[in-house]
């Protein structure tokens, strides 16, 4: 970030959860790659897809795509995510965050009480 005055104050939404502003174990595994969106996405929906053969015990498309309609606060680096009863649509959170001091501030993380349908 440095100190780019251009950029202070400059306020964004981003997928990581506030718990993970830096995604150390990320640069770790790829130092010459930059994490961003696609990265986190893809990393949650396979654990989610994990998540949900397990569930299931079994890798049968219906038992799979049950067991993830039953997935409730699952914990990702995007931050918390949930399948509503009646929507294939998943309810997650996004992380605002601002520019300050050099890094990154968590300015608000917002849940939508409704996602339209397609």
């Amino acid at each position: 970030m440095g100190n780019d005055r251009a950029s202070y104050g400059f306020i964004a939404a981003d997928q990581f959860a506030i718990y993970d502003l830096t995604p150390v174990s990320y640069t770790r595994a790829y130092p010459d790659a930059i994490p961003d969106a696609f990265a986190a996405l893809g990393y949650d929906a396979a654990r989610l897809l994990i998540t949900a053969i397990r569930h299931a015990g079994s890798t049968d498309p219906a038992a799979v795509r049950s067991a993830l309609a039953a997935i409730r606060g699952f914990d990702g680096v995007t931050g918390e995510l949930s399948y509503p009863a009646d929507s294939r649509i998943p309810v997650k959170a996004v992380t605002i965050l601002k520019v300050e001091g050099g890094g990154y501030r968590l300015v608000q993380q917002l849940i939508p009480h409704k996602t339209p349908a397609l």
